[in-house]
């Protein structure tokens, strides 16, 4: 390595692009740089295997931070309390939709569009919502990476109201120690 690429912040490896760094800086934002104890804290934020890795550091930026909550989107608890609020469910936007939709692009798609499709996640930029695509399926899978953020923290959304029915009723219970022990 002749090149010294220690003060470069714009430097990307050759097997790292923009989305995969910010894919691990949402791992950590949603653990608040805390890795937890125990190896069942990190496979759930890094993956079990490699492939489990590479699925996380594709996943849409705001699945990852929420992960609990938008697999549990697709869950019958979530279905059923979606329809229960709102007439409907949102199991369309869930962790098992995303996949479900990235696989079929993964698998169908021509290896070049597929390529150009994986370049424009990768880029990590969705101001252009569409990438430029017009496959309908594409479209599909390009519409997971809006960033929800906003409409999990404002109030007059069906995120943000389905996010609070979620933290009155988690999938996860935490462990707490008693610190007299």
């Amino acid at each position: 390595m002749t090149e010294d690429y220690s003060h470069n912040r714009d430097y990307i490896g050759i097997n790292w692009n923009r989305k995969y760094i910010r894919a691990i800086q949402a791992v950590l934002n949603s653990t608040k740089g805390k890795i937890g104890r125990g190896t069942s804290f990190f496979k759930k934020a890094f993956g079990k295997d490699v492939e489990e890795y590479h699925k996380l550091l594709e996943m849409p930026e705001s699945m990852i931070i929420y992960r609990y909550f938008f697999e549990w989107l697709g869950t019958e608890k979530g279905v059923v309390a979606a329809n229960n609020k709102f007439g409907h469910s949102l199991k369309h936007i869930s962790v098992q939709e995303w996949w479900n939709c990235f696989t079929m692009c993964e698998r169908t798609l021509p290896a070049d569009e597929w390529k150009a499709v994986l370049d424009y996640i990768h880029r990590n930029d969705f101001e252009d919502r569409s990438g430029g695509f017009n496959n309908p399926l594409v479209l599909r899978l390009l519409s997971f990476y809006v960033n929800n953020r906003k409409n999990i923290v404002e109030s007059d959304t069906e995120l943000y109201i389905m996010k609070k029915e979620y933290d009155n009723n988690p999938t996860i219970k935490g462990k707490r120690r008693n610190h007299n022990e």
